[in-house]
């Protein structure tokens, strides 16, 4: 599963899940390039504060979501998020959001 990192993170080899636009909707970064310490500075210096990484092997295994925990999920979130996602960026930012739920609460009740 991709997961957003701060810039200070980024290390030797991270693989870039998305790719990295700058205020204008140019390219920076293409997705899938495999990152390198210089990145963090360079990426800096133009206004870019994270970045979406890909997980480890073995990360993206699919969570089941019954009905009942969606609702729960999508209760949480609500009391959490206050807007209605309405573009592409936002939805995603609040997929990430749901399965970020979805794992604490699969964690907490197992």
């Amino acid at each position: 599963m991709a997961r957003v990192i701060s810039c200070d993170e980024i290390e030797q080899g991270m693989i870039l899940a998305q790719p990295i636009l700058n205020k204008f909707g140019q390219i920076l970064l293409p997705a899938n390039v495999e990152l390198q310490k210089k990145h963090s500075q360079l990426l800096k210096t133009w206004g870019i504060t994270s970045v979406t990484i890909k997980g480890e092997e073995g990360d993206d295994k699919e969570i089941e979501i019954s009905e009942e925990m969606r609702l729960l999920i999508e209760e949480n979130l609500k009391n959490k998020i206050l807007w209605q996602p309405i573009n592409a960026y936002e939805k995603e930012v609040y997929q990430l959001a749901f399965l970020s739920e979805a794992k604490k609460i699969l964690h907490t009740s197992s």
